[in-house]
């Protein structure tokens, strides 16, 4: 009866390519969780208005989707070129000068490259790398002189206005969180975002500096740690002491302390939240191909796969998303990667697992009573044969302990707060459910039951196990444990409209658009249709078509279908129906 769920999460980062109501929607449906506003590009405006849209789609589609704010941190960039750009030779002697001052894009005898941080020529020293746009570019230092940093192109190549710098080797003192950020965060806390993202995070403080910020402004709102950085790296179990959730930055990370440390780091980096119960973004040029083209290589597929088998809680999409051409077919094909990946490979649960038992098992130093009632839930579903957990919880602590022990059964959690919803939508195989605050534990208990029926994740006879408090959705009281029997009848049989489709006249004329051929029975219904695309670029025979935006059969190509079934494998709704009927 179990139908597949998703367990781990999409985040989707808006921008030009997805910021209209049509593609946002259509986003959530095929399966963004968590949508990322990128601070670092965008006016205030703009951020505006993508987050009524957000909000206005998600309670259109009845789903919990969390807002992150990624604030841009002290990003160190190369400063504007008279022409836009200069191309760096192999062995040319350069000099970096600060901006602003005198004679700062002119030299006479070398080229000259601008940067934006005053204190760079007390810091750096000679011999250190400098690196720019994400590494593809690097000097040495070779000389300093006031402000005027002397260096010798190692790897050259072209460089636009505004390209990031690294240092790899200099230990920068700019702060992590900017000025710039301090507006932007009281902007988003006036918003009402759901995560804050700090970048290049070094040391706990830095993170405590924001949560003061915050509290301050009498604001709460769960931080996300984006390690980047090597200092970070060195203080990762402090960071992780203090962080509400983490994100493994793997860009800037490979430029800080290169690219063969990453996969290793990142799965470093996933075990040790995993032991801890903090949520994990696995992030960077995960479907970078599907920027521009339709399908992603295998080696991106293999990299989304992989962190879902690290125990990432969710994988994230930039540019793909923000300015690529297929945003939503992008979320769908992560999707059917992500889903293809878990059912086929066993969810490690409860510490039974044999790749990271250390990451699922119960090894809290001081374990409050919630983790102890939830590693007993994630155990007992097991050991019972249950179909599905479910909790409750008012301020979500519940739910993420019990999604710490990677139960085998899908997790449905009730809570009374809208908010929690929102943060939940970040948690590994964690679905939400609204529910009204009552002091009645069993009513929250058959409203449980009903919902996960309805949801079909169980049927008439199935065991649940269900954990509560009380008094019920209250914060800390989490103290029951209980396994049920389903009495309920099962949710209503799939539309009849699905199994018995009419030809429509046109492709346009009804929802559910039918044509049927000597051979198959073709249904492509509207009602579930999200446009992304997908059944046109993989078909091979051109059986479909988009004309204003809408997908349609192109009814007379239907006689060549091959039967590969690629359309109904790629479409994340189910919209897409070829019943075969003879050879």
């Amino acid at each position: 009866m179990n139908l597949p769920l998703r367990r781990a999460k999409i985040v989707a980062t808006l921008g030009p390519s997805s910021s209209d109501s049509v593609t946002i929607e259509n986003l959530i449906k095929a399966g963004v969780n968590v949508f990322r506003f990128n601070f670092s590009h965008g006016t205030k405006e703009d951020h505006q208005t993508r987050f009524d849209t957000v909000r206005e789609a998600a309670k259109k589609l009845g789903r919990a989707v969390a807002i992150l704010q990624d604030l841009q941190g002290p990003k160190l960039r190369v400063g504007k070129f008279p022409a836009g750009i200069i191309t760096l030779e192999k062995g040319q002697e350069i000099v970096l000068r600060l901006e602003g001052t005198e004679n700062a894009v002119t030299s006479a005898s070398r080229a000259v490259v601008p940067y934006n941080y005053e204190r760079l020529a007390q810091e750096i020293k000679v011999g250190h790398r400098i690196l720019m746009d994400d590494g593809n570019l690097e000097v040495v230092v070779t000389g300093i002189n006031d402000q005027d940093i002397l260096a010798q192109v190692v790897f050259g190549g072209p460089l636009k206005n505004h390209k990031g710098m690294n240092f790899p080797d200099t230990n920068i003192t700019i702060d992590s969180f900017t000025p710039k950020d301090r507006e932007d965060l009281l902007f988003g806390l006036k918003l009402g975002v759901d995560y804050v993202a700090l970048s290049f995070v070094r040391t706990a403080n830095d993170v405590r500096t924001v949560q003061k910020f915050m509290h301050a402004h009498r604001k709460n709102i769960p931080v996300v740690s984006k390690i980047e950085k090597g200092e970070a790296i060195a203080n990762l179990k402090e960071i992780l002491e203090v962080t509400d959730a983490v994100m493994v930055a793997r860009g800037d990370l490979a430029v800080e302390v290169g690219t063969a440390q990453v996969p290793t780091l990142q799965k470093q980096i996933i075990r040790e939240c995993n032991a801890r119960g903090i949520p994990v973004i696995t992030a960077t040029q995960m479907l970078e191909s599907m920027i521009n083209l339709p399908r992603p290589t295998r080696a991106e597929a293999s990299d989304v796969a992989n962190a879902v088998l690290d125990g990432t809680d969710a994988v994230m999409l930039s540019a793909e998303t923000a300015s690529g051409k297929f945003p939503v077919l992008t979320v769908s094909v992560m999707h059917n990667i992500i889903l293809e990946t878990e059912q086929r490979v066993p969810v490690l649960a409860n510490g039974s697992g044999k790749s990271h038992p250390e990451s699922h098992s119960f090894s809290l130093r001081s374990p409050s009573l919630v983790d102890a009632i939830e590693h007993a839930a994630a155990n007992l579903a097991t050991w019972v044969g249950a179909k599905a957990i479910a909790c409750t919880t008012h301020t979500g602590q519940a739910a993420q302990a019990l999604a710490r022990y990677r139960p085998t059964v899908p997790i449905m959690a009730f809570t009374d707060n809208p908010a929690v919803q929102r943060k939940l939508a970040l948690v590994w195989g964690v679905q939400t459910c609204e529910t009204e605050s009552s002091t009645d534990i069993e009513k929250l208990f058959d409203y449980a039951e009903e919902a996960l029926v309805n949801a079909r994740l169980v049927e008439k006879g199935d065991l649940v196990v269900l954990t509560a408090g009380w008094p019920p959705l209250k914060h800390g009281t989490t103290n029951l444990l209980k396994v049920v029997t389903v009495r309920k009848e099962s949710a209503a049989a799939i539309d009849e409209a699905r199994k018995k489709p009419k030809k429509a006249s046109g492709p346009f004329d009804e929802n559910i658009s039918g044509y049927r051929t000597e051979k198959a029975q073709f249904v492509l219904d509207q009602n579930l249709c999200i446009q992304c695309g997908g059944c046109v670029e993989v078909c091979p025979n051109d059986i479909f078509g988009v004309q204003n935006r809408r997908v349609h059969l192109k009814e007379p190509n239907c006689k060549n279908c091959t039967f590969d079934d690629a359309c109904m494998q790629i479409c994340p709704t189910g919209a897409v129906e070829v019943i075969r009927l003879s050879d």
